[in-house]
């Protein structure tokens, strides 16, 4: 799990890497970069620091859930240990 959780985090972060590729070889869709630079571009928007601020909040919460997941087992073990009658 811990494998898929980073391989994804890694497509993520590269995806932000490759912004000039995409910027130049989009079609009719566009990506998330693609469209916060089109915000900031066209106009100050208070929507591109709330974009920001929810993706590394996000990100914050993934690496914690990652981080605690893997002790949550022995913990409720040990408390079913210490009350049972």
């Amino acid at each position: 799990m811990p494998g898929v959780i980073s391989a994804g985090l890694f497509a993520f972060l590269l995806s932000w890497g490759n912004f000039p590729l995409s910027l130049f070889t989009t079609g009719a869709d566009s990506t998330l970069p693609e469209w916060l630079y089109a915000k900031m571009v066209s106009g100050y928007s208070p929507l591109v620091p709330t974009v920001g601020i929810l993706t590394v909040l996000c990100s914050a919460l993934m690496l914690a859930i990652a981080l605690i997941a893997p002790s949550v087992p022995a913990f409720l073990a040990r408390f079913k240990k210490t009350n049972t009658p």
